[in-house]
């Protein structure tokens, strides 16, 4: 009863396991097709967020 009941949970969280395993699997095949260009963007977008978290003199 109890492994049933286990099962049944596990399988309503399985297809967002499985949409959240093939965006990884997407943007990490993207990244590898593109390293220069992922580089680059990944670049601008830390330097965005560090300048976004940054402390703004008043």
């Amino acid at each position: 009863m109890i492994l049933v009941f286990k099962e049944r949970r596990a399988m309503k969280y399985l297809p967002i396991i499985f949409i959240l395993i093939a965006i990884t699997l997407i943007s990490v095949g993207v990244f590898f097709l593109s390293l220069p260009l992922g580089f680059i963007v990944t670049g601008i977008m830390v330097a965005l967020l560090a300048y976004m978290i940054a402390p703004k003199g008043n």
